[in-house]
């Protein structure tokens, strides 16, 4: 029986120590829960802060855009009082100024009433003018033209007469009389002669002189290898004569022709040559010029009188 007794009571001591060991495992439990309960509250609290710090600094915020927005109200305000200022002021200046064109106006409109007249008029006679200055420009353009063909025919011209292939027929007494005026043509002659020989030796160039008449010429003195000079024969007139030597020297070589006569294709004038004699012609002052008679120059200038003899007929 008292084995029993023992037994139970044993039993009973070891059910309260399980449930003893259950409730303390409950207590650990609960007290783990507990503290992470109150881990979490208070991360939850420092959230908590951290949004009320962001609130209170957001409404710091607010205040100050508030008290910016205000200021800019402000500001917004006074240019708008400036601008409806600066309009009045505006409209004020414009009636002004409005009222002064129209006096200006008034004023101009009779000073150009009366000047219409009169500009017309002048707009009329300038018409005429420019018309008549177009005429001008007009003939101008033709004799550019004229001028820019005679430039580049002299630009041949001048080519031939530095080209030592080329023969230069030469106008004689018309050239020496222009160069020595005053002188008896024999004179004129012999120093045209001895000028272009002086010529032909310095630049290489070929010249063939015709004259007139053989007053002044040495007909028994050798003939120059590059100056020839030349007479028409009797009853020819000199144009004639020269038209033949062109003809005959254009099968073999370029022809030039220093002369005042016409319709020659490929002539240069007399002033022209003698311009391009340049220097030689200041060297070929003969010491002395023997005066000439008025038949003589009579002469020298025609161009059509006939002689009577042809010095070197070759």
């Amino acid at each position: 029986m008292s084995e029993l007794q023992s037994s139970a009571g044993q039993g009973w001591v070891d059910e309260i120590e399980r449930v003893v060991s259950l409730v303390q495992q409950d207590r650990q439990r609960l007290s783990a829960e507990l503290d992470a309960e109150r881990r979490s509250r208070a991360e939850l609290q420092a959230r908590v802060d951290a949004l009320n710090a962001e609130r209170v600094e957001f409404a710091q915020r607010a205040t100050n855009d508030q008290v910016q927005i205000d200021r800019l109200k402000a500001a917004a305000r006074d240019l708008e009082h400036r601008y409806e200022m600066a309009l009045a002021q505006r409209d004020q200046r414009l009636g002004e100024m409005q009222r002064n064109l129209e006096a200006v106006n008034q004023e101009w409109q009779t000073r150009f009433d009366r000047l219409v007249d009169s500009h017309e008029r002048e707009v009329r006679q300038l018409e005429d003018e420019l018309a008549h200055s177009r005429n001008e420009v007009d003939t101008l353009l033709v004799e550019l033209a004229a001028a820019r063909s005679r430039m580049a025919a002299e630009d041949a011209d001048h080519e031939l007469l530095s080209d030592p292939a080329a023969m230069i027929l030469v106008d004689g007494d018309p050239l020496a009389a222009m160069i020595w005026p005053g002188a008896r043509p024999s004179v004129g002659r012999r120093e045209l002669i001895l000028l272009l020989q002086r010529h032909a030796e310095s630049l290489g160039t070929n010249y063939d002189i015709m004259f007139r008449t053989t007053q002044g010429l040495d007909t028994d003195r050798p003939p120059h290898p590059a100056v020839r000079m030349r007479v028409p024969h009797e009853g020819i007139p000199i144009e004639p004569a020269m038209r033949r030597l062109v003809d005959a020297y254009a099968q073999e070589r370029p022809v030039l022709i220093a002369t005042n006569l016409s319709g020659f294709p490929q002539s240069v004038p007399l002033l022209r040559f003698a311009a391009h004699l340049g220097e030689q012609v200041s060297l070929a002052r003969p010491a002395e010029l023997e005066a000439g008679t008025t038949d003589d120059l009579e002469l020298l200038m025609r161009t059509d009188a006939p002689v009577a003899v042809r010095v070197d007929a070759s």
